[in-house]
């Protein structure tokens, strides 16, 4: 298949399928579409850290149930997923490029990574860095830079279990947790009064100051979670710190606070 067949609407119906994986709980560390040369063929392709864990096998009746019709929900494309590990080599090879630039919604032709050409392929998602908190999954990714903002989004994934339906091993959040993501973004204003910038590059500094306090941020809101037994935490939140402010306001929060700012109201205790 040459390049030109894989269109907006094949990158769109990928996207679609991505995003119903996220709602399922699974951790998806990378995705894309991969121009398999020698096949003539495109191929939707995804990493799991579930997968090294639990293997091929158990992900990929996961994906089956995860993508069935079910609860009145559209019927997804007909795009089939093929999986590997976390570890595996296509993962970790985008993983060293995207630990310090964004490759978040954008085509990689070309490239050579450590002497490795790499196919053509679009990339929906490449994180820069898997950690492993209180039986949590925290995914750290670098998005595409707009304006004048360096942003930084975490995914926290509940445990998985394995669970028997229909004689078959599947993989499910415990207690049919959903994940939930958290956003830090820092403008160049403050990246500069916080002497974070290099004249030009990857800006590591910048990364490194928001991957710190992203990942204190997220520990504490899973802890939240797990030592008072709360639900409901919100989904989505993005903060941006500015030069007017000199931290991110969870930097000087106790638990109190932060569980007022995290959590729907009726989930408090």
């Amino acid at each position: 298949m040459a390049e030109t067949v894989l269109v907006e609407r094949d990158i769109a119906e990928g996207n679609c399928v991505l995003q119903r994986l996220d709602s399922a709980g699974l951790p998806v560390t990378m995705c894309v579409w991969l121009n398999s040369e020698q096949a003539g063929i495109w191929r939707f392709v995804l990493a799991t850290p579930a997968a090294d864990r639990y293997g091929l096998r158990a992900v990929y009746a996961t994906l089956s149930q995860a993508l069935a019709p079910h609860n009145g929900a559209a019927d997804l494309p007909a795009v089939e997923p093929f999986v590997q590990r976390d570890h595996d080599r296509l993962p970790q090879l985008l993983r060293s490029v995207s630990a310090m630039f964004s490759i978040t919604e954008r085509w990689l032709t070309g490239y050579a990574v450590g002497g490795v050409s790499l196919e053509d392929m679009y990339v929906y998602r490449s994180c820069r860095a898997v950690h492993e908190y209180r039986g949590y999954t925290v995914t750290e990714e670098i998005l595409p830079r707009y304006g004048t903002t360096y942003r930084l989004r975490y995914r926290v994934y509940g445990t998985l279990t394995l669970i028997h339906r229909q004689g078959v091993r599947l993989l499910a959040p415990r207690n049919g947790e959903a994940p939930f993501v958290r956003t830090l973004g820092i403008t160049d204003d403050a990246a500069t009064r916080h002497r974070l910038l290099d004249r030009a590059g990857s800006q590591p500094r910048v990364w490194e100051f928001l991957a710190e306090r992203g990942l204190d941020y997220v520990r504490r809101i899973i802890d939240l979670i797990l030592d008072r037994q709360i639900t409901s935490v919100i989904p989505q939140r993005e903060l941006l710190l500015t030069s007017e402010k000199s931290d991110f306001p969870f930097a000087t929060q106790d638990d109190a606070a932060l569980l007022e700012a995290e959590f729907a109201a009726a989930s408090r205790v």
